[in-house]
């Protein structure tokens, strides 16, 4: 094991959004003030796990390989916004929590050209978790004869990312050129 460096931890994140935005105006045919609630209250919480190995082949070459998982747990809360069609607040108040996981990995190597120069190259498989916020989103296409529907049940972006690049280092400093590909 001389050769491997092992990277590892975990990671925990809370998006609590239980002030909603609060829109006062004021009426000035009867001098009363309303406040309107613009949001529904929600939170989001995520736990990762992660392994890395960086594994020295050779003094010139570095391959790494890495797995992450990755636990998401969001809630849509039932308090509603002042401003909710019909067909938004039936769809929102039967959204109940919603629980995702992912496993994500990447493999890439590091070619030591000299003491300053190296090739890198990656392949990644990458993830992002639809936010309570976004799956709740009914305008502004939501407007007049053509109202949007919220989506609960809105899917998780993944993608595979391929990149090549380029590094430069010395004491002082590190530039990079990179080229990514995503799809």
């Amino acid at each position: 094991m001389e050769n491997h460096e092992l990277g590892y931890g975990i990671d925990f994140l809370s998006s609590i959004w239980h002030t909603p935005k609060v829109k006062k105006t004021t009426v000035l045919a009867n001098s009363k003030t309303k406040f309107e609630v613009l949001d529904r209250p929600w939170d989001m919480t995520n736990i990762g796990v992660y392994l890395k190995d960086d594994y020295f082949a050779t003094d010139n070459l570095m391959l790494s390989g890495a797995l992450r998982y990755d636990y998401f747990y969001s809630k849509i809360g039932k308090r509603r916004a002042s401003d909710e069609r019909p067909e938004t607040s039936k769809v929102l108040d039967n959204a109940s929590s919603k629980t995702q996981n992912i496993l994500t990995r990447s493999i890439s190597t590091v070619y030591f050209l000299n003491e300053n120069f190296s090739l890198a190259a990656n392949i990644s498989h990458n993830f992002k978790a639809a936010k309570p916020s976004q799956m709740m989103q009914a305008t502004p296409a939501g407007t007049g004869d053509n109202p949007t529907i919220p989506n609960i049940d809105l899917s998780n972006k993944t993608s595979q990312t391929y990149e090549l690049g380029l590094r430069y280092s010395n004491a002082n400093s590190f530039v990079g050129l990179t080229g990514f590909y995503t799809k």
